[in-house]
């Protein structure tokens, strides 16, 4: 039998959490760390958080998150911090597993506004969130143990508050790489404007070096490319209250 998962939330400076782990305050310690660590940089150099293009370079040592986010949005082509997001999902995930035996209790997933990073034992339904009027509302994706660690981050056009150039209700990407998947799915939901771009989206997106998969979604329709997860049809009644909402979401 399955143990159900139990999730905690929290919110800090801008992002909300769901947090499943034993280590519930080592990882929430840990968020709030890597958030004023990241603080101070950029008090030292601002145009890191303003920036819509990757920087070339930045005098100094960063630390570890904006040198995953610098490296990121290089690959990407997009500002470093649209990879802030995930890059503090998998940190953080990765303290959780270092705070205990992953043996009995080796499980970590967080969530933040639609990107996430898990270290699993047992499968995982992970609902799509489009809206309550999508044809695709009842898919999730089926990630297995053998799956993870992985990063599964979104972007979207229509939903939350973050800035989007794109018109793309849902752009998902895969990676072992969180920083990575953040800041692909933010540059790919921006290259999407009608249907016609999805598929070549996509495909684009999967010709990066460790990004995984990609699943594009734009009214009723759906492309993808690359190794993704399963899709399945999902019965969770009480999936919308499970989304994940910033006091600013709007939805």
């Amino acid at each position: 039998m399955r143990n159900q998962r139990e999730f905690r939330s929290f919110q800090f400076r801008e992002a909300v959490y769901r947090v499943h782990s034993t280590h519930f305050t080592a990882v929430s310690r840990e968020i709030r760390r890597l958030w004023n660590e990241l603080e101070h940089f950029i008090g030292l150099y601002p145009q890191f958080a303003h920036a819509l293009q990757p920087l070339s370079a930045i005098p100094g040592t960063p630390p570890e998150s904006a040198r995953r986010m610098i490296e990121a949005s290089q690959a990407a082509e997009v500002g470093p911090m649209a990879a802030v997001a995930g890059t503090f999902a998998q940190l953080a995930a990765q303290t959780g597993q270092e705070a205990g035996d992953r043996e009995t209790d080796g499980e970590t997933i967080i969530e933040n506004g639609g990107d996430v990073f898990l270290y699993i034992q047992q499968p995982l339904s992970l609902g799509l969130w489009i809206g309550p009027e999508s044809p695709f509302g009842r898919l999730a994706f089926m990630i297995e143990p053998s799956d993870s660690p992985l990063a599964v981050c979104s972007s979207s056009s229509s939903l939350g508050h973050s800035t989007s150039f794109g018109q793309c209700d849902l752009f998902t990407v895969f990676s072992q790489d969180a920083s990575l998947a953040d800041a692909a799915a933010t540059a790919f939901c921006n290259r999407v404007h009608t249907h016609h771009d999805l598929q070549s989206a996509v495909e684009t997106a999967v010709g990066i070096s460790k990004i995984e998969g990609a699943v594009a979604i734009k009214g009723d329709k759906l492309a993808m490319a690359g190794t993704t997860p399963q899709l399945i049809r999902h019965a969770d009644p009480d999936l919308q209250r499970k989304v994940t909402r910033h006091d600013r979401s709007g939805f």
